[in-house]
This record gives structure tokens, sequence and C-alpha cells, in this order.
């Protein structure tokens, strides 16, 4: 299995702490069947250059390198803060990218309405360069939860969408995680793990509670869809209905 999000580099981000908190992370992901890990450390524009970004992360791999648990394949990436006001360039932005792939993980805005600026300047960013934004955990954002149409709207532009597993255990967003991944919403998956904690991996319950909902086989398609990206391949975007929130929550 992939884990598509994680916060596994020691040091760097509110992820973890040591170098043996992140080998503790990446044990118990390997105990619960994953074999390779997106390391995505938070990059917010306004903390540090991408150039700095870049080599602090390189540091912190350089000393996890020797401690990886053997069989197990971590990939260096990150999880850009995107809004309308960052001055990040296109070139600046695709240099985070996940290493090997034109990838880049995106964190919108959490705590205000998205507006069309901002969509606009996604729009733009996918149209005047060849690298396809991944939203991270899709259902974290009130303003998609809102309006789950807006999935649509990204998905049409050219990006992909990730969701959490712990969306798939939260009565609060337990249905609508089900909803995306059940019509074919989902292509990327990730525990969005910070420690070995209050944050820790928990991808294991997350597959058997799939299981129990009946979605195995979509969750087996989603894993088959991250190899290919991962590798430089394609994943096709089809048309799919629009989203809804009901009564009795998401169609």
């Amino acid at each position: 299995m992939i884990d598509f999000h994680t916060h596994i580099l020691p040091g760097i981000d509110d992820g973890a702490t040591s170098v043996e908190q992140a080998v503790k992370m990446l044990e118990t992901l390997q105990a619960q069947g994953v074999q390779t890990v997106v390391s995505t450390s938070h990059y917010y524009g306004k903390q540090r250059s991408p150039q700095a970004f870049l080599s602090l992360r390189n540091e912190a791999a350089e000393r996890l390198a020797g401690k990886i648990p053997s069989g197990i394949n971590v990939l260096l990436g990150a999880e850009v803060h995107f809004t309308e006001e960052s001055q990040l360039s296109h070139e600046a932005i695709c240099s985070l990218a996940i290493e090997g792939t034109r990838l880049v993980l995106v964190e919108l805005p959490f705590y205000r309405k998205w507006t069309k600026k901002l969509l606009d300047r996604l729009a733009e960013f996918v149209s005047e360069t060849d690298y396809v934004p991944i939203i991270a955990h899709i259902e974290r954002y009130p303003s998609v939860l809102r309006k789950p149409s807006l999935v649509n709207e990204l998905l049409d532009m050219g990006c992909l969408i990730q969701v959490n597993t712990e969306a798939f255990l939260d009565k609060r967003t337990k249905s609508f995680a089900a909803t995306l991944l059940e019509k074919g919403f989902v292509y990327c998956i990730g525990t969005d793990s910070h420690n070995d904690s209050s944050r820790a991996p928990n991808y294991e319950k997350a597959v058997l509670t799939l299981k129990d909902m009946g979605l195995e086989q979509d969750f087996l398609s989603v894993q088959e869809g991250m190899k290919t990206l991962l590798s430089g391949g394609q994943v096709p975007i089809y048309t799919r209905p629009v989203l809804k929130k009901t009564f009795h929550g998401y169609r």
C-alpha cells in the first residue's frame, strides 16, 4: 500500500520531532501493510524560501536515511500552502513536487471561503505548467463540505483529490469520504500522520472500516492509481455526477 501524505521527516515542521519518532512511524506504517511513504512536510512561503526548505528537507532526509526500515520506500515531497495572496512563482511551486513526479500536494485555505481569485490562480497554475496539483485532505475544508460541487470544479481544472484515512473513521466526515471513494472522486489516500501518538498512522483501521462498508475494491483501485501516478503515469479523470449535499448526507 501507499501512504501519500505524511509528516515523517524529523524536525522540519509539526510532524516527527526526532529520527527515533520518525522510525517508529515508519515501523507502524510497515506493520499496517504500507510499502511506500510520501513525506509531505509543510511548506509555508512566509517562513522560508523554497531553496531553504529543500535544503532543510534534504538534511532531515539524510539524518533518517540510514534508519529507514528495510522494505519501505520513502519519497520526498511537500504540502504546499496555496492561497490567492501567495507570491510563489509557478517555478517555485514545481520545485516542491514529489520527487520523480510532476505531482504537487497542495493545501488550500481552511478558515475562509474559497474565492474566485483563489480558484482562478489554481487553474492558471494548471494551464501554464504540466504539473498536477493534488488537493490535500479534501474532507477537511469547510468550503467543500458546504459546497461539495467544488470537488467537481477542481477535477475539471485538472487537479486530483486526496483523502485522509481519518476521514473514513470520523463520524463527521465518514459519509462524505465514503461517497467520494464510491463515486470515484478519490485519487490518493494518506494518513497525514504527524507523530506516533495523537496523530499516529491509522491505515490498517481505515482499511478494515472500508471493507466493512463494502468499499474494498474502490480502495484497491485507488492504490493502483497511486502506483501509476508515482511511476510517472497518468490516471483518467472521468466526467462524474455533480456532488450534492442532502439532508441525509452526500450524493
